[in-house]
């Protein structure tokens, strides 16, 4: 799990796009100036190129914010206001849905806001490594 961090996003390009576009066959090899270009392009070729630089971008923080929140949930899950709300019958889901997410998603958001700016920064980036105009 801890590898993802160590790898830059030079060399999460290069593998992600040859396994993807030479060994699967999955996304569209090339870059996406020429899928502009093409008079026939279409909203299914938008969305193949859009796969990668997405997944390139949340891959290293989707793994934070899992254990965060399965940290957070698991927290929550074993104080007293949840016991007591337990013993007086309530059922678990309604538990978790009503008392145990709006309190353990406190810190899940707060991460999300500062990762928002590490989003922001690496997107020029990754978009000059897939050439697509945007920030970069």
């Amino acid at each position: 799990m801890w590898e993802v961090y160590g790898i830059t996003s030079y060399a999460w390009v290069f593998f992600l796009t040859f396994s993807t576009c030479f060994l699967y066959e999955l996304y569209p090899g090339g870059m996406f100036y020429r899928a502009l270009e093409s008079v026939a392009y279409e909203w299914s070729g938008f969305f193949a190129h859009l796969f990668l630089p997405t997944l390139l971008l949340g891959m290293g923080f989707s793994i934070t914010m899992t254990r965060l929140i399965r940290n957070n949930l698991l927290q929550v899950l074993g104080s007293d206001y949840i016991l007591a709300a337990k013993a007086k019958g309530l059922r678990y889901w309604w538990a978790i849905l009503k008392h145990t997410f709006p309190n353990a998603f406190i810190s899940v958001l707060t991460l999300a806001g500062l990762y928002l700016g590490c989003v922001f920064g690496g997107a020029p980036i990754v978009e000059t490594l897939f050439a697509w105009p945007g920030l970069g």
